[in-house]
């Protein structure tokens, strides 16, 4: 347990629970669970906090779980490119474990060093590399979660291929703690690459970048990452720009950045693909960035475009995943005619995930994010916006039939509704 004067950092939508647990061995986690399953209390699972404000509003809220305590057991096997982790144990210091061995993570998040591991899962956070690897759910292989009765459970194991039980690993990730808390998670890792730089190319419009995205994603071409951002996010990074090929940022530019990796001849031919797609395809300009200033250059656009997310009501913001040409064209429906200063969006162009923000957190704006979005036969998940929208809808969007499916399931392994109640798709 930690003392009182604490709870407030755990306030979840304007609730505060009324005690906090902080178990630091698997034993006393499960310890944590039977107890409130026994009182009837309702459990909130925190890692480093950085994706709290996802999800519906809470049903009920007496217990906030802090799980950063239990972050003492990191396994890595180099020789089997795997590593075995607890829960509380945060991105950044798992990358630091596995760099010593020049392997990495095949997943990055955002604020990696509070994100921790178990938290990253529950909430399927996504970043910048999915485009080219996937998302988290393709590199679990294993993990230990404990039910809402404090039952420890198992699936998977620490070996890439094994077939003990069913993948139900992969039935908790992106399930945000509603069907149990994960304390340990095996996963699989990659090598590090030889060499790596960024080349920023910039265009007048969602439209231009878009095109040139699905060129270099049709050709030889094959990005680390890569990431359309327009708005906030691109003026952002366009400031960190050198420039030496004619930087003129109105505010209207948009920006994308593409990470290249592998050995240095093939990362070389690398940027000569992309700087010559971009010259051949009206490009305004591009740069290349190497090391310190390259991360540099991620880190503004991705902080740029957050400016004010997390000023409590100051944001609206939505997250869609659409087939990646018509990522574009949604990008391009839902900022058109918006001045930088009133949005942020970004695209990761490979995979089709669209997060845009807005300025403006209304009802009008959140029906703005998700209209054309159905139109195309996808959801808009809210990921941020003021309680009293949360009160008015799903965040998740509509579930259709799979809703009863998910209450099924959430009735067998939560039928007390002690994980996170409400907080789910259908307020499950």
């Amino acid at each position: 347990m930690i003392n009182s004067g604490d709870i407030s950092k755990f306030v979840v939508d304007g609730m505060t629970p009324e005690r906090v647990a902080r178990p630091s061995t698997l034993d006393e986690l499960s310890a944590a669970l039977a107890e409130a399953h026994a009182s009837g209390e309702a459990v909130v699972p925190w890692g480093g906090g950085t994706r709290m404000h996802v999800g519906n509003l809470p049903e009920r809220y007496t217990v906030a779980l802090d799980m950063t305590g239990l972050s003492g057991n990191v396994v890595h096997e180099p020789g089997d490119l795997t590593v075995f982790a607890d829960g509380g144990v945060t991105i950044a210091e798992l990358q630091k474990t596995l760099a010593l061995s020049a392997q990495r993570l095949p997943f990055d998040v955002s604020e990696p060093g509070t994100a921790t591991l178990g938290g990253s899962v529950a909430s399927n956070a996504g970043g910048q590399m999915r485009s080219s690897l996937g998302g988290i759910r393709d590199w679990v292989i294993g993990m230990k979660v404990v039910l809402a009765d404090g039952t420890v459970t198992k699936s998977g194991g620490r070996v890439v291929k094994n077939v003990q039980g069913y993948d139900l690993h992969r039935l908790h990730t992106g399930a945000f703690g509603t069907l149990g808390v994960i304390a340990e998670v095996a996963l699989k890792v990659a090598p590090m690459p030889a060499s790596m730089s960024t080349v920023a190319v910039w265009f007048g419009s969602v439209s231009e970048a878009g095109e040139y995205a699905m060129h270099v994603f049709n050709g030889p071409a094959q990005p680390d990452a890569m990431t359309l951002f327009a708005g906030r996010g691109a003026a952002a990074a366009m400031s960190s720009l050198t420039g030496s090929t004619g930087n003129s940022n109105d505010g209207s530019t948009v920006l994308v950045l593409a990470r290249v990796a592998g050995g240095s001849e093939a990362v070389s031919r690398m940027e000569s693909d992309l700087t010559g797609a971009a010259g051949s395809m009206g490009a305004a300009g591009y740069e290349l960035a190497r090391g310190g200033d390259a991360e540099k250059l991620w880190q503004a656009a991705v902080a740029g475009g957050k400016d004010g997310a997390k000023t409590a009501g100051a944001t609206l913001s939505a997250r869609s995943t659409l087939k990646p040409r018509e990522a574009v064209m949604y990008l391009d429906d839902v900022t058109r005619g918006l001045v930088a200063e009133d949005f942020s969006g970004e695209l990761q162009t490979g995979f089709g995930t669209v997060t845009v923000a807005l300025q403006n957190p209304t009802r009008a704006a959140l029906d703005s994010l998700r209209e054309p979005a159905a139109r195309r036969g996808a959801q808009a998940m809210i990921e941020r916006c003021p309680v009293d929208l949360k009160r008015e809808v799903d965040v998740f969007g509509d579930s259709g039939d799979a809703l009863n499916l998910m209450r099924s399931v959430k009735q067998r392994f939560d039928p007390q509704r002690v994980l996170n109640p409400g907080r789910f798709a259908g307020r499950i």
